[in-house]
């Protein structure tokens, strides 16, 4: 090389080299710059972007875009810690922006990396305006995708256990305890498995603490309390280790330590409480903005102490605490603030003033200055946070309710501003509901409306009248609900131009979530994780299928937006002269009852609730059931006197329908008695079944559902089944072990009976199977079952109809599950289920009864019959072949059952007329009569005896002219 070719390469080196020294001076410039930044973030979000806007303009101008992108997503983390959503969103639209505009600055891997990162930015920042079901739209496809990949790099690890944390936060803040609970125990699993695999400690103390908050929230503060020492015990650790380490971790120290102290409160504990809360304030930094929240928390606990003097102080430190750091700035934690100061105001009897910080809490949410007064309600369109938005219009109420109640003389435009208030929950609540996907996350917001429902009520009642009407169309928007859409889903996929691959798809994803629902009750827990993670994972598949079919076919999405208002005159067309309802709402210190027929009402009538109606409700069906006569007596002519022979009740008709509310739904009302009295002569007794024929409804909107639909189509007439049983039967609920089902002594001489009166077709024995049920019963009109049946209370949807295991290979099971029933294809008018406890079930809230006969109505059947407890069935069959008989001769459904029972009765001895024996079966939806029923011989049966009359005035009309010529003429 010569000599200038020698100083040629040297100088390039040198220049080359030098560049190098200059990029890194830069890069590490911009390091100590970040780490300026954060510092700076605790005292000044301005200060903090100011230096962060130095360091950006140093990676712009030195084209250090990797380095660009990490210093914006600083802001978006900056700006997050300040609650200033605007800044996030602005800050997370410009790191997208550079990742895409400078794509070709990564290799793949980091690429992947960045983009996984952001988009649990964006999840995260959707999460928190309320927004659930966008914010889960970038963590489940994400969860989903690195789930399925056989090795993760640490950040992709990282990242998809976040993004799990994220979903199981977003199912606690819908309400769905369970699956939150379900999603962080299934983190802990994941997590100690990958540390076991690395020789490392497992690192699951921020999901312990996640874990005590949901315990926490379901009421279990003992478990809460084992998950809260094991956290504090880990941050313990860490900090006696490197306490340095405290500064880098205090925020989930501080949410791990004020979690403990609410928990001890809910145990009353107070000084345990106390010891905690202190730990978090020594935590928090000189000008901490967190400080406001943890002033917040402590303040709400002297206010569960009723130390309303320590609770103003702490909350007013609050106060002060967002007006130094924020300004007047809206954010949603600092309504937390307000509503925490309006509940104290409000229980010390400073009316005015709650108001006041309360109003102030929900246009907080809208960023509305000046705030207008009480009276107004928010704009539901402007509201980011509608379920924050929601806990305080549920204060508001509430304390429009107090203010109400308390004012004397009955001041009209307050109960009118309940009212008002009330009615705009309900159409938020409306709103956030017909966003959710998942049933439970449904329901949890139908409980929600229950204590503003109570309060709805209330008021409609003062106001008179004119809110009769108007209060009985509110009740009604919260019963049934998921049973309303489970029908109206049925339709839907019926009549939409879904792809027949696609409806298989999600049937075998329901079957393979049932499978392994049912799985993990009995898999030990070395297997449990995988489950946990094929259960997951189908979970996800049938949310993004059901998005998918919401998205691309419009007739599925109609079938989950909100119902119209029940109209009146629509009801009252399906009612005869006959018949009355009666619908029930049970609150908190009083009951409510609407009662209308064809011609008038609903009329409302409101009563104190007594100490013993719910107790009585839940205990008089097993004090039947098992006999307790005494018990029963006394508990039967209670609930007649409290639930239908109250003060200023209307004239009931001779055909009750009834609408139950909770406990209600567990009493057989055909068994109260009409008068108190004591006696062993069952045949005697004073049953409200001598006066009443009864039928129930979920809901009046759901009878008009129902008889909406088409009258059956059905090509066959009746259809009897009685599956004869071996004794071990398979069960999918627990696939080790087998259960027994012992054979039925009368269920094949009653379908027999059955179809000896009327024309049925009879399967019975080993050809009554499942399959045969599932490909034929949709043919038929009138479907009867008399078999075996099972309720699950854990798990609804495992209750089951058995079916023959007779001739059947081993591993099949012949149960029929209630979610297999819900895409069950059936057009029958009734279904009678002559099977034990098939109308029982767990009760929630608004929805009813969990039952058998609930999926059935589900299915698309228009009444069901079912039983209440473990039927006799013995006594059974002759209830059936009364039943029948009535049917046949044109009674009306509720008509033909209390016939069937009053016959049952009549030929009864004193110990088989015990209701025990025949008082199970209730009906349940349509009650008009069946005119589908023929006995044996068809016309021949009629044609006969008109023969015979024929005959009889033929000769009667020919011995008469007989007689006429022998008669002597007149004179």
């Amino acid at each position: 090389m010569s000599g200038r070719a020698k100083y040629s390469f040297v100088l390039l080196a040198l220049i080359l080299f030098t560049c190098c020294m200059q990029a890194a001076e830069i890069q590490e410039q911009i390091r100590r710059l970040q780490a300026e930044a954060e510092q700076a973030n605790g005292e000044s979000l301005s200060a903090a972007i100011s230096i962060l806007d130095q360091a950006t303009e140093l990676a712009t101008t030195h084209e250090l875009w990797p380095m660009h992108l990490d210093l914006v997503v600083d802001k978006v983390g900056c700006a997050r810690y300040w609650f200033d959503w605007t800044l996030v969103n602005q800050y997370l639209q410009e790191a997208e922006r550079s990742l895409l505009d400078h794509k070709d600055s990564y290799s793949e891997s980091e690429f992947e990396i960045v983009r996984f990162d952001l988009n649990m930015w964006f999840g995260d920042y959707y999460r928190n305006l309320g927004d659930f079901e966008q914010s889960k739209a970038y963590f489940e496809p994400m969860v989903a995708e690195l789930k399925s990949r056989d090795t993760l790099p640490i950040d992709l690890y990282e990242a998809m256990m976040i993004s799990l944390l994220h979903i199981g936060a977003i199912a606690k803040e819908t309400g769905n305890l369970d699956e939150a609970i379900a999603v962080n125990h299934y983190v802990i699993d994941f997590e100690r498995e990958r540390a076991e695999q690395e020789s490392r400690p497992a690192e699951v103390a921020t999901t312990f603490s996640r874990l005590a908050e949901l315990y926490a929230l379901k009421g279990d503060y003992q478990t809460a309390e084992l998950y809260y020492f094991k956290g504090a015990e880990y941050y313990e650790a860490i900090i006696k280790e490197d306490p340095g380490r405290k500064v880098r971790h205090r925020s989930h120290i501080i949410k791990q330590y004020l979690g403990a102290a609410e928990n001890y409160t809910k145990l009353n504990q107070p000084e345990q409480a106390k010891q905690f809360f202190q730990k978090a304030l020594d935590c928090h930094l000189p000008n901490d903005p967190e400080f406001a929240e943890t002033y917040t928390k402590i303040g709400c606990f002297h206010m569960s102490f009723q130390e309303y003097d320590l609770a103003a102080q702490y909350l007013d430190r609050s106060a002060k605490s967002w007006q130094a750091h924020y300004g007047q700035k809206p954010f949603h934690a600092r309504s937390k603030t307000y509503f925490a100061q309006a509940k104290l105001y409000q229980l010390i009897g400073d009316y005015e003033r709650s108001a006041t910080v309360l109003q102030q809490g929900i246009y907080n949410l809208l960023d509305v200055r000046p705030v207008p007064q009480f009276e107004f309600d928010p704009p539901l369109e402007r509201i980011s946070s509608k379920a924050l938005l929601l806990e305080g219009l549920s204060l508001k109420t509430d304390l429009q309710y107090t203010m109400a109640k308390q004012a004397d003389p009955l001041d009209r435009e307050l109960w009118i501003n309940c009212w008002n208030t009330s009615q705009l929950t309900f159409e938020l609540l409306a709103q956030i509901r017909s966003s959710l996907i998942k049933e439970s996350d449904k329901q949890s917001f139908v409980e929600k409306a229950y204590p503003v429902l109570e309060i709805a009520l209330q008021a409609a009642y003062e106001l008179g009248e004119d809110h009769h009407k108007l209060a009985w169309q509110c009740i009604e928007r919260s019963k049934a609900l998921l049973l309303l859409e489970g029908m109206r889903e049925s339709r839907a996929l019926a009549h939409s131009s879904i792809p027949a691959a696609e409806l298989t798809q999600e049937s075998s994803l329901k079957k393979t979530i049932f499978d392994l629902q049912s799985q993990l009750f009995s898999t030990k827990s070395k297997d449990s994780l995988k489950i946990k993670n094929r259960l997951f994972e189908s979970n996800v598949q049938l949310e993004e299928l059901h998005q998918k079919w919401n998205e691309e076919y419009p007739a599925f999405k109609a079938s989950s937006e909100p119902f119209a208002e029940t109209q009146l005159a629509a009801v009252q067309t399906l009612l005869t002269e006959k018949q009355t309802v009666i619908e029930y709402f049970l609150g908190k210190d009083h009951y409510f009852v609407f009662v209308l027929d064809k011609e008038t009402g609903p009329s409302l009538h409101r009563y104190v609730l007594p100490t013993q109606l719910k107790q009585h409700a839940k205990e008089v069906k097993w004090d039947l059931y098992n006999k307790r006569d005494k018990a029963y007596q006394q508990k039967a002519s209670y609930l007649y006197k409290h639930l239908l022979n109250m003060p200023n009740l209307p004239l009931l008709k001779e055909e009750l329908i009834i609408v139950p509310d909770g406990i209600l739904w567990h009493i057989p009302f055909d068994v109260l008695l009409t008068k108190e009295a004591s006696f062993k002569d069952y045949s005697e007794a004073p049953f409200l079944l001598q006066e009443k024929a009864i039928s129930y409804a979920f809901s009046m909107r759901w009878l008009g559902e129902l008889s909406r639909r088409q009258k059956s189509t059905a090509s066959e007439a009746v259809l009897c089944m009685a599956p004869s049983f071996t004794g071990r039967q398979r069960s999918a609920l627990n696939a080790q072990q087998s259960t027994i089902l012992p054979p039925l002594q009368y269920n094949l001489s009653e379908v027999s009976s059955i179809g000896k009166k009327i024309k049925a077709a009879v399967c019975v024995g080993a050809n009554a199977t499942k399959n045969f049920f599932q490909e034929q019963a949709g043919k038929y009109a009138i479907v009867h079952v008399a078999s075996h049946a099972e309720i699950n209370d854990r798990n609804p949807e495992h209750s089951y109809i058995a079916f023959t295991n007779e001739g059947q290979p081993d591993d099949l099971d012949n149960r029929l599950y209630v979610n297999e029933l819900y895409r069950q294809k059936l057009s029958a008018e009734i279904v009678v289920l002559s099977a034990c406890e098939t109308g029982s079930g767990v009760v929630l809230q608004g929805e009813g009864v969990l039952s058998l006969s609930r999926a059935f109505a589900q299915a698309g059947v228009r009444s069901t019959m079912a039983s209440l407890w473990k039927i006799d069935d013995a006594s059974t069959q002759y209830l059936m072949q009364y039943f029948y008989d009535a049917l046949a001769d044109g009674q009306n459904r509720p008509q033909a059952l209390r016939q069937a029972k009053l016959g049952y009765l009549s030929q009864a001895d004193k110990m088989e007329a015990h209701p025990y024996y025949w008082a199970a079966f209730s009906l349940y939806g349509h009650t008009a009569p069946i005119d589908l029923i023929e006995r044996p011989g068809g016309l021949l049966r009629f044609l006969i005896p008109g023969i015979g009359l024929l005959l009889l005035l033929l000769i009667s009309f020919l011995g008469r002219k007989y007689f006429r010529r022998r008669l002597p003429a007149s004179s």
